[in-house]
């Protein structure tokens, strides 16, 4: 099990819309975060970049506790493409290509994408 700080997850999720149209609740996401590593992981699916945030509430490294299953040669394919995606995404917001506003609305649909498939985690989200 990961060893969570629950007042940074807390400080986190109060200050999660400064830069996102959305708003994580952090501690949820921390209960829930195994389970979702695991999920992704075995569909050949990135996590979304939001939830890394995680790391700076983790004592430790948030993935040393997580026991990852093998996966079919077409989902670490998958896998691979997405990360590829992503980091396309990444040099184009770190070269300036794209604006903080396309940047962060990239990072938000992200996380959308993943509630879409996976509504049993709608719970993360916290609706205004």
């Amino acid at each position: 099990m990961i060893n969570w700080n629950y007042e940074k997850l807390e400080s986190m999720t109060e200050k999660s819309s400064t830069y996102n149209s959305i708003t994580i609740d952090y501690k949820i996401l921390a209960e829930n975060f195994e389970e979702i590593v695991v999920l992704l992981h075995t569909n050949g699916e990135t996590i979304p970049l939001e939830f890394e945030d995680l790391n700076v509430a983790c004592k430790g490294n948030m993935y040393d506790k997580i026991e990852l299953p093998n996966i079919a040669e077409e989902c670490k394919q998958k896998r691979q493409q997405l990360e590829e995606e992503r980091n396309h995404m990444k040099l184009k917001h770190f070269s300036r290509d794209i604006s903080h506003e396309e940047w962060f609305e990239f990072i938000d649909q992200e996380v959308l994408k993943f509630i879409e498939k996976y509504p049993q985690y709608e719970k993360i989200l916290i609706k205004d």
